[in-house]
This record gives C-alpha cells, sequence and structure tokens, in this order.
C-alpha cells in the first residue's frame, strides 16, 4: 500500500524520492549542464512557462475528456475513477514520450528559424514548469493540505474538478485560463 502524505515532510520525501521524479530531476541537471543561457532567456522562461500552462488546459480539455476514444483519454479516465486520496504519479515512460516529442517539436521548429542552439533553453523551462505540475498535482491527490495560499487555491481548484464537475477546470498550474474560456466552476 503506497503513503498517502498527509503532512509536509513526508510529501517532500515521497514526491523525490519517485523514480518519476527522480528521472525529470537527473534531465533537468542534463540541462543546465548543457546549456548557454543567453539574455533571450528573460523573454524564453516566462513564454515557455505561460505556453507549457496553456498546453496543458487545451490537452487537459480537448484530449483527455473528448468524446473520441484513444488510449490517453482511457489514461485518464482510470485516473478519475480511483478513489479521491489516491498518490498520483504519471508513469515515466509518459513523461519521457512527453518530453521526446516536445524536445523534437521544439529542436526541429528552431531549425527552421536557424535557431536550434536554443532548444535546451526552450526545454529548461517547459520541463520545469511540467515538473512544478507533477509536484502540485501529486499534492492535491495527497492528504496534506497547503498552507500557501496559492498552493491551496490551485489544490481546491483542482479538487472541484474531481468531486463536482469533471469538465469543468481543466487549469491546473494557472486557473485564470478557465476563467478566461469559460471552464471554471462557478
Amino acid at each position: 500500500m503506497e503513503l498517502v502524505p498527509d503532512n509536509f515532510k513526508d510529501l517532500i520525501i515521497v514526491f523525490f524520492k519517485h523514480p518519476t521524479s527522480i528521472s525529470v530531476q537527473t534531465f533537468l541537471f542534463y540541462l543546465f549542464y548543457k546549456n548557454t543561457f543567453v539574455y533571450n532567456d528573460l523573454i524564453i522562461y516566462p513564454s515557455m512557462f505561460m505556453y507549457w500552462t496553456f498546453n496543458e488546459w487545451f490537452i487537459h480539455k480537448y484530449l483527455f475528456h473528448t468524446h473520441f476514444n484513444w488510449i490517453g483519454k482511457k489514461y485518464h479516465i482510470d485516473h478519475h475513477k480511483k478513489i479521491y486520496y489516491h498518490v498520483c504519479f504519471d508513469n515515466a515512460i509518459l513523461i519521457w514520450i512527453w518530453i521526446g516529442f516536445y524536445y523534437n517539436l521544439f529542436y526541429y521548429s528552431l531549425i527552421l528559424i536557424n535557431k536550434h542552439n536554443y532548444t535546451n533553453n526552450v526545454m529548461i523551462p517547459y520541463v520545469l514548469s511540467g515538473y512544478m505540475y507533477m509536484f502540485f498535482h501529486y499534492s492535491a491527490h495527497c492528504k496534506y493540505i497547503p498552507k500557501n495560499y496559492y498552493w491551496r487555491t490551485i489544490v481546491e481548484h483542482h479538487k472541484k474538478h474531481h468531486k463536482i464537475n469533471p469538465s469543468k477546470n481543466f487549469s491546473f498550474i494557472l486557473p485564470f485560463f478557465d476563467t478566461i474560456f469559460n471552464t471554471n466552476i462557478d
């Protein structure tokens, strides 16, 4: 039986010792090690964070809650069927398929404008955003109640998606996307 953390210390220990978390941490260290930081990162980092959070809302709404049956939707339906307080980690293989897809997408897109040397600069904030999502999403499926206002707000926003209406509250890291696109639970 998995430990379902009900305090901050256990939440941190379980999250950072999980194989999926460790594999993403390792990749982030590699990206930081290989990267050459540039002034453009001042624009790249916040832009990629916004892209990631919009992408999160879009994929959750249009791919995981679609009428079209595919393996990703079935995986997500299984996520919704579990008892609420389940420890929620995505499979490391799925995470690496995701990272590989976006690494190639960014690399080949940047080749078109002769900027493929910026691939790591783009991947660092993208993977960091995903890692932040993994942590907060994991915490939303634990018994720990955050004291931090923002953290507690996104956890409560996500709980409404699971408990009140799975056709609303698709965004997680930046819940205002649900307000903008009228998918917020009033």
